[in-house]
């Protein structure tokens, strides 16, 4: 299902502590990133100029932050907390699919 960009910027920003990054020049995008100890620095872009985010946008945005997709709706819809994200991230740093695993999101 597609979501309002808004509630997904809203929702890594606030709950999960993600913070805009300098990392691209991409004009109209902007990166957000997230540091946890003991891994690599997580990262994600977004359009500026979009209102919503279709279903194959939020697959990309999961991989990017290393989860699955459903993972990722929970964190939105607020049944995932932050100390839950980041220990995933801790207990398998890769994400789920590392390791030759389902390409599937």
């Amino acid at each position: 299902m597609p979501r309002k960009a808004r509630d997904v910027k809203s929702a890594l920003g606030g709950k999960f502590g993600f913070s805009p990054a300098p990392v691209g020049r991409e004009k109209g995008h902007e990166w957000f990133a997230l540091d946890v100890p003991g891994v690599a620095r997580v990262l994600t872009m977004f359009s500026r100029g979009m209102p919503e985010f279709s279903d194959d946008l939020m697959a990309k945005i999961a991989r990017q932050l290393r989860v699955r997709r459903g993972y990722l709706d929970g964190m939105i819809d607020c049944t995932f907390s932050s100390e839950a994200y980041r220990k995933k991230l801790v207990d398998n740093p890769d994400g789920p699919l590392a390791g030759g695993g389902s390409r599937r999101p």
